[in-house]
Formats: C-alpha cells, sequence, structure tokens
C-alpha cells in the first residue's frame, strides 16, 4: 500500500490509500506447468517470480534499482522502497496541476520533456541512471510554502539510494502536519478577517460621532 495524495482549494488537502496490492497494483498469475507463480506490479513494472525479475511495464516509473535489476527478492521493504520513488514522480505529476504555483499548464508526465509518451528501459536508463535525472522543479513551486514543502518530500521520496528514501508512513506523518499547518493558517486568515471588520466598523462608528457632534 502507498499513500496517495488528493489536493483541493489549490493545495493538498488529505491522505487516502489508493493501492491495494492483491486487488488491483498485482495480478497474479500460475504457469502450471513449471509450477512457478508470477505476479506483475503495474506501478513500479516489474515481473515478480520465484526466481526471476526483468523490468518491463511502466519504464517511466521505474526507481533506479528495478532499472538497474539490482532489487533483493527476498526483501519486502525494497519494493516498498521503489513503490515511494514511483510515487514521488506521481507526487510530482499532482504538484504541476495544483493552482497554488500559478497558472496550470497542460498535463505533462514525469519525464515528459525528456523521454518520448511510451519510453522504453534503455531510455529510462540514460535519463535516470547516466544522468540521474529526476522532473525539474520550478522556482514559482517554492514561493509557495507549503508547495515547497511537498517538494522537500518529493525529493527525498525520489532519492537514487533507495535506503535514503522517506517510508510511506513517514510520508503520511509529513502530510498530516502540512494538512494541520493549513487549518491553522486558514484560522489565522479568519481571526485577521474578523479583527480588520470590527476595526472598519468601530472607525466608521467613531466617525459617525464626529459627524453628530
Amino acid at each position: 500500500m502507498i499513500p496517495f495524495l488528493g489536493y483541493g482549494s489549490g493545495m493538498f488537502l488529505s491522505v487516502v490509500q489508493i493501492r491495494d496490492d492483491f486487488l488491483s497494483g498485482i495480478q497474479i498469475g500460475d504457469d502450471s506447468l513449471s509450477g512457478v507463480r508470477i505476479g506483475y506490479d503495474s506501478l513500479s513494472g516489474i515481473w515478480i517470480g520465484d526466481d526471476s525479475l526483468s523490468g518491463v511495464g511502466t519504464a517511466r516509473y521505474m526507481a533506479p534499482e528495478v532499472l538497474e535489476s539490482r532489487i533483493n527478492l527476498e526483501d519486502i521493504e525494497a519494493f516498498k522502497q521503489t513503490d515511494v520513488y514511483s510515487m514521488a514522480l506521481v507526487l510530482w505529476e499532482i504538484a504541476s496541476r495544483c493552482t497554488a504555483v500559478g497558472e496550470v499548464k497542460d498535463y505533462e508526465p514525469a519525464f515528459g520533456s525528456k523521454v518520448r509518451e511510451h519510453p522504453c528501459v534503455e531510455s529510462m536508463k540514460d535519463v535516470v541512471l547516466r544522468d540521474r535525472g529526476r522532473p525539474e522543479i520550478p522556482n514559482s513551486w517554492l514561493n509557495h510554502q507549503l508547495v515547497q514543502q511537498v517538494c522537500e518530500i518529493i525529493v527525498e521520496c525520489w532519492d537514487h539510494d533507495p535506503e535514503a528514501r522517506l517510508t510511506a508512513q513517514c510520508v503520511v506523518e509529513r502530510f498530516n502536519d502540512l494538512e494541520q499547518m493549513e487549518k491553522l493558517s486558514g484560522r489565522s486568515c479568519s481571526e485577521e478577517k474578523i479583527s480588520e471588520d470590527c476595526s472598519v466598523s468601530e472607525t466608521k462608528q467613531n466617525l459617525r460621532v464626529v459627524t453628530v457632534a
């Protein structure tokens, strides 16, 4: 399971679960001749078998270690780390559609300007492994306090080193903190608006008193 973030009013609001590995993320097959059970992870784009692993599927979202075929099949945490990388790319795509960063341009997938619409594994190896490339984070995104912190989360999630990436639980906690910050910010703005309204009302009242006098 990995967290996915919905947004509204131009900013990310809450964390919801969008992926169930057994219902939608992984399709299980059974080769009755060889007795090997295999599964396909549609997000990270890899086939999982008893004794094999090949990078096929959605190459655009493959983590560096998947592209290099150096993932430890016996370590469930390794698969979680690849999911976190893929999630970071999706978060970048969401941020690019966020009205808080200014004008919202036409949708563009991660690495959209660097590879073709359906990139092959070799193309992604060139971008992600050779060039250590990641989707660009425009300066305008960093001018908004909450979006800037979202960008920090994204960068920590797509780190080249799997061990350096945030865990999914940590991402959830970070976004919960951002949600609380947004609520406090909204409350502060409301209180400031009420204070301004009271000040204007008091000023008008004083003017009426002066006029009558």
